[in-house]
């Protein structure tokens, strides 16, 4: 169908066409083929009363750059805690089993501690049965210096498996 200008005018909700007003959505009267007159009303903006609700703005899409932009934000926020958990649960204090023996009532072990300062720590060693159960435990003190190596002999209450020191801390 072809428009004319004069053809165009805004539609107020009633059955009557009143005069042109930026609040209401535009109506084009026109015939068909047929001879049928046609109406067709813009129905993508909502019809409100004029001077009711103030000026109503237009939608905007987020731009491309505040997508880019809080995607950068949440990927250094990530980093920065990946870097504070790092940090703050990486042990200061690493045991490391070198050699143990075992007996009927104890277990003999050597250890070796590497600590971030000389100062003397205390290490958690502990004895486990062939079930898996802690069959003897002992806090040790370990001296100063930086590399230590430790021999413990470790009274157990049934027959140990295995040695372990799981965790160090300062003493």
């Amino acid at each position: 169908m072809n428009w004319s200008d004069d053809e165009l005018v805004h539609c107020d909700g009633r059955t009557t066409l009143t005069a042109v007003h930026p609040t209401h959505p535009i109506v084009r009267r026109g015939s068909d083929r047929f001879g049928i007159t046609v109406t067709e009303i813009d129905a993508s903006a909502p019809v409100y009363p004029p001077g009711r609700y103030g000026r109503r703005r237009e939608r905007r899409r987020a731009g491309r750059s505040r997508v880019l932009a809080l995607a950068g934000a949440g990927t250094l926020a990530g980093l920065l805690l990946a870097v504070v958990l790092y940090q703050r649960y990486t042990p200061e204090y690493r045991p490391q089993v070198v050699e143990f023996q075992t007996a009927d009532d104890h277990v003999a072990l050597r250890f070796q501690v590497h600590k971030p300062s000389r100062d003397p720590a205390v290490c958690h060693v502990r004895a486990r049965n062939r079930a898996g159960a802690e069959v003897g435990a002992a806090d040790v003190a370990v001296p100063a210096g930086m590399t230590v190596t430790v021999s413990y002999t470790l009274t157990t209450n049934g027959p140990p498996v295995t040695a372990e020191v799981p965790t160090c801390r300062k003493g």
